[in-house]
């Protein structure tokens, strides 16, 4: 089992801020353990003063002020619950942006390989383990003393009793714990890990149906679920036992106090309704504890939880606050530039010089595996520069905020990643009063026409990954949305990929107005019939540049190459 790791600045301190709230919700608790007494004295009472007295009177005194009671104990209850409520909304908004500014950062730097998601769920997972039982027996817990000392104030042997029980039950939770927390933490990161295959292989029923992959992501599947099931069961029959041994065992000491009172009455040094009244607070004494005891999965979960919550927020800082700088003329210039790969790190860009004037229109090609789409996602600061200098028009691009730039460069990535809402939403990158700038864009793209003949044209509602639109009208509307604005720099991987004739030659114009405007486009092809648009050709090999210069003579430098025909060094 790892260490926890350290608290995390930003966790304790946003926990600091509600100590004041937690104070009154331990003064809640406070008095409703107190009133926890009313049904024990109410008993005394009734045996000692009220059957002693034959007065109806009296018992209709006392039975008024505990209902009293009770209600002011009901309501407390609701308050007490309804504050920590507040304090988990107050403690959502306070961390919940920076927590998911983090699992961006950590799935950025890790391109998807690590499931950074989980942390929201952790975060979900402790907000409701603040209202639930196990959070009340805690706060309820430390009251245990004042009972057992008025039992000792019945009677010393009811204290001694209430005392050892306390500790057997203790040491009955304590068992609970130990053998079933490894277990527990085994089934809770398995059972994260079948999770997240299954969401893997729903996400992926064409090519698994297409090429008959489910017998084998099955078993694959089947055998991951069978360790969590044998870890939740070997956890379950565990827990069962010592549960049960705690129930028992609570059952048995009420009535043994019962018994104990007994035998005190029977020697004069008890009376009947203290009798009673002992055997109502050594169950209350026990109750926390119990309670506890029920919620070690609980407890296991929310403390595992919590440490991959202060793991993710220690090990991703939060994004620097820098200044806007002027739109940049988008010229730019690599020097000696070294890229690695996330959690590899292995080199795929390796000693990169490069220099793109503005009003550039690139074509980047290469063999698989030549570094491609990492040299798109190094200018687009997807990936981060390990080595050498990447400059945007003089200036290192870690100087530039990231919405700043964002804003500057069009973006379209190899596998066209659309979100759920409207083809206008998509297309206006979820901006709003924008409606000018998005139909000049779908024009720009030349999709403008077939956007309309959707069963709501603009309006027409997306699902994941633009589930229900063909795959070149996919890429069209990702064109539109890189192209949204008019960015100053455009970066497109296999723009033409999933393109007809049409598509194509709308996006030829698109890139030939892009450049007339001085604005610069790189874009990573296989197709040469693209080429034709782009003034410089860029040929990438094993991570480094192996061509680079004015495409004709790039051409031409290529086809003397022998026996490498251009097919071959271009294919991706």
């Amino acid at each position: 089992m790892s260490k926890p790791a350290e608290q995390n600045p930003v966790l304790k301190v946003a926990l600091g801020e509600y100590r004041p709230w937690l104070k009154v919700v331990i003064a809640f608790s406070a008095v409703i353990n107190l009133l926890a007494l009313t049904p024990s004295i109410y008993m005394l009472q009734v045996y000692d003063r009220v059957l002693s007295s034959q007065s109806q009177n009296t018992l209709i005194a006392l039975t008024a002020l505990i209902i009293g009671l009770y209600v002011l104990a009901a309501v407390l209850e609701h308050f007490r619950a309804a504050t920590l409520t507040r304090i988990g909304n107050a403690l959502e908004h306070k961390l919940i942006a920076t927590l998911h500014t983090a699992a961006f950062q950590r799935a950025l730097k890790t391109q998807g390989k690590d499931n950074t998601g989980q942390a929201i769920r952790d975060f979900t997972l402790i907000r409701q383990f603040m209202t639930s039982q196990g959070a009340m027996a805690l706060f309820d817990t430390p009251w245990v003393v004042l009972y057992i000392a008025i039992l000792f104030a019945f009677h010393p042997l009811f204290g001694v009793m209430a005392l050892c029980c306390v500790g057997v039950a203790i040491g009955l939770s304590w068992l609970h714990l130990r053998s079933t927390r490894q277990h527990d933490e085994q089934s809770n990161s398995i059972g994260i890990l079948s999770a997240n295959t299954m969401n893997s292989t729903l996400q992926n029923t064409n090519s698994i149906q297409a090429m008959g992959l489910l017998p084998a992501m099955q078993t694959s599947w089947l055998n991951i679920q069978g360790q969590y099931t044998s870890h939740h069961t070997q956890s379950a029959d565990a827990s069962s036992v010592w549960s049960n041994c705690s129930k028992y065992f609570r059952m048995f000491v009420q009535s043994a106090a019962l018994g104990l009172g007994a035998y005190l009455v029977l020697n004069h040094s008890l009376t009947g309704g203290m009798m009673i009244a002992a055997s109502i607070l050594m169950g209350k004494a026990l109750a926390p504890v119990d309670t506890l005891a029920a919620a070690c999965k609980s407890l296991t979960s929310v403390r595992q939880a919590h440490e991959r919550i202060n793991r993710l927020l220690s090990n991703t800082p939060a994004p620097e606050q820098l200044h806007n700088l002027p739109t940049p003329n988008p010229r730019i210039e690599c020097r000696n530039m070294y890229v690695a790969a996330p959690l590899a790190g292995q080199w795929v860009l390796k000693n990169i010089q490069l220099e793109i004037s503005a009003g550039s229109t690139v074509g980047v090609i290469g063999p698989s595996g030549s570094g491609k789409t990492s040299l798109l996602n190094t200018l687009a600061a997807v990936l981060p520069v390990a080595q050498g200098k990447l400059e945007i028009d003089g200036a290192d691009i870690s100087q530039y905020p990231r919405s700043q730039l964002g804003a500057w460069t069009g973006y379209l990535a190899q596998h066209v990643e659309l979100f759920e809402g409207t083809v206008a939403q998509n297309i206006g990158r979820f901006e709003s009063d924008n409606d000018t700038q998005v139909v000049e864009a779908a024009k720009a793209a030349g999709v403008h026409e077939l956007v309309l003949k959707l069963p709501k044209g603009y309006d027409t509602e997306l699902g994941a990954q633009g589930e229900g639109l063909s795959g070149g009208m996919r890429q069209r509307i990702g064109l539109a949305r890189a192209l949204y604005k008019q960015p100053q720099l455009l970066l497109l991987d296999e723009p033409n990929a999933h393109l007809d004739d049409e598509g194509e030659a709308a996006l030829a114009r698109a890139l030939l107005r892009h450049r007339q405007q001085g604005n610069t486009a790189i874009l990573v092809t296989h197709k040469k019939s693209i080429l034709r648009v782009c003034n410089k050709l860029l040929v990438l090999r094993d991570g480094e540049v192996a061509v680079y210069g004015n495409t004709p003579e790039v051409l031409a430098h290529l086809q003397q190459q022998k026996p490498t025909p251009f097919a071959q060094v271009n294919h991706a």
